[in-house]
């Protein structure tokens, strides 16, 4: 504090019960404990410090609290903590008698938007620059983590060119039950991944920051719904905008991979580090919803020597159990999408089919050029744009031919639930208002409100 350090003790009384004044010996003062020793508050915010001092019967309990930093955290005579300003104080309690003492770190922070306020989901959009903070909890459930560390995975562009460290999200922590990050002054569209950890270092949980500039809704025909205007992760609408391809996604798995970083090649979008994820071969063993909660940049792929292998990551028979808690018509805990958006139904009842887009015929809307279609009326309004973002299985994504989009909708091929519906199409030949596929595959979503 510029020109002024305030030095005066503020004496907090305890009721205490008093020696005899019989001439017995005082009873010293053997430790003191308060009740935080680290908080994170933002300005305008209070807490109450309260003490207990050791022994019970101690002749003088009486203690006193100072700040080292008045401009950043006031402490009155009762131990009420008040943030005033961004910066970090450490206010010490300590008795009177005896010489003990307990400092408690007060960090005190710009008051950041909470995005988990309205509701908690394994991805955040975030629209403008500043300070943000958000509940770690598993999706959109009330199981809280608790991590060692937090950490940003990855960050992309959604472009061949790589970002550098922190040019999406940055001075990410954890404290005081919450993570918090920051963007740039200015925001910079994009993707980025924040990691919970334990004191090993293995990933407990992970979530998807969405930068994006603006998020439009499209009403669907036949009140079948309203979906957003833009693939999951997508930074643009536009036709022909590479922005516009979004992520991918396993079916089921919470996690977004990178799509392509071209409308119409086959290349691998750049990240920070590593450039791209890891392919392991889907086991017993690593095909566990446990493992791809610890292991989020790893796409489990299908071993092409293996003929006849189920073409579903989930490919530990004991566990299709666990179906329903991956992805289904209730928002499940392992839902990619926002706050207040899910993945869709497919099928007959699907938004698609519902809407009255035609399902096996040519594909309406086809713009070769910027390797998409445009839907509009009779389906949707206002129209939108559906990139032939690809797919990938056991490569990179196959942009600018075939538009692939998840649905939450589980399908039946041969007795076996190792499909799951979707909407697909092809920019030479028909679209597929509910069609399946292997749920190995990484596609696009787009999320419908709920």
């Amino acid at each position: 504090m510029k020109g002024y350090f305030k030095t005066t003790a503020i004496v907090c009384s305890l009721a205490v019960a008093m020696a005899s004044c019989g001439g017995s010996e005082d009873i010293p003062v053997s430790s003191i404990q308060i009740n935080s020793t680290d908080l994170t508050l933002t300005i305008g915010d209070t807490y109450q410090l309260t003490a207990q001092v050791e022994p019970e019967n101690a002749t003088d309990k009486d203690y006193v609290c100072l700040s080292n930093n008045y401009a950043v955290a006031s402490v009155t005579d009762d131990g009420l903590v008040t943030a005033l300003t961004e910066g970090v104080a450490i206010i010490t309690v300590s008795t009177l008698k005896g010489g003990a003492y307990q400092n408690c770190k007060v960090t005190v922070l710009t008051p950041g938007v909470n995005l988990s306020e309205d509701g908690t989901a394994n991805c955040y959009i975030v629209q403008e620059p500043g300070l943000y903070k958000f509940k770690p909890t598993k999706g959109n459930s009330s199981q809280v983590i608790v991590p060692a560390s937090v950490e940003v995975l990855w960050e992309t562009f959604g472009t061949d060119v790589a970002p550098e460290a922190g040019a999406l999200v940055r001075d990410v922590k954890y404290d005081g039950g919450l993570i918090y990050f920051s963007t740039p002054d200015d925001l910079v569209p994009g993707n980025a991944v924040i990691a919970a950890k334990n004191e090993t270092g293995k990933i407990l949980w992970s979530w998807h920051i969405w930068l994006v500039d603006e998020i439009k809704e499209i009403t669907y025909a036949n009140n079948a719904g309203i979906m957003m205007d833009r693939n999951l992760g997508a930074t643009s609408a536009d036709p022909g905008d590479v922005g516009s391809l979004g992520l991918i996604y396993q079916w089921g798995r919470k996690d977004p991979f990178p799509g392509a970083s071209s409308i119409k090649q086959n290349n691998s979008r750049a990240l920070t580090t590593p450039a791209a994820p890891e392919r392991v071969v889907m086991t017993p063993e690593t095909g566990t919803i446990e493992y791809t909660v610890a292991n989020p940049r790893v796409f489990l792929s299908y071993d092409k020597n293996k003929s006849g292998q189920a073409m579903d990551w989930l490919c530990n028979e004991s566990l299709k159990a666990t179906e329903n808690t991956r992805w289904g018509v209730e928002k499940t805990m392992y839902d990619p999408c926002p706050v207040g958006w899910k993945v869709p139904r497919a099928t007959s009842i699907g938004i698609w089919k519902v809407a009255g887009i035609p399902h096996a015929v040519a594909t309406p809307g086809v713009d070769k050029d910027n390797c998409g279609i445009t839907l509009g009326d009779p389906y949707c309004s206002p129209e939108t744009w559906y990139p032939a973002a690809g797919h990938t299985g056991n490569g990179n994504v196959n942009s600018g031919n075939e538009g692939h989009y998840w649905s939450c909708s589980t399908t039946d091929m041969g007795g076996k639930s190792f499909s799951a519906g979707l909407f697909r199409f092809t920019l030479t030949d028909r679209i597929f208002s509910a069609d399946n596929a292997y749920k190995y595959f990484g596609k696009s979503v787009r999320c419908q409100k709920q």
